[in-house]
């Protein structure tokens, strides 16, 4: 599995990720809020995703993804 949370450089306030898990239908959106992650009221401290899994990054302001 591979965390995007710590992936992100520069994450701020509307940047979103998106992720479709590879076993379902449903897409959880994961929203910054300016100092942390958040799906629907929940924090989140790590976004995975794992082979066969997709994911939409929207980077409004952030300034870099690093997929190392």
């Amino acid at each position: 599995t591979f965390n995007l949370v710590n992936r992100i450089v520069g994450a701020n306030s509307g940047d979103q990720i998106v992720v479709q898990k590879a076993n379902s239908e449903v897409l959880k959106t994961y929203t910054h809020n300016g100092s942390a992650w958040y799906s629907g009221r929940s924090s989140a401290s790590s976004i995975e995703i794992a082979p066969g899994d997709g994911c939409w990054i929207y980077a409004k302001n952030a300034t870099a993804v690093n997929f190392q």
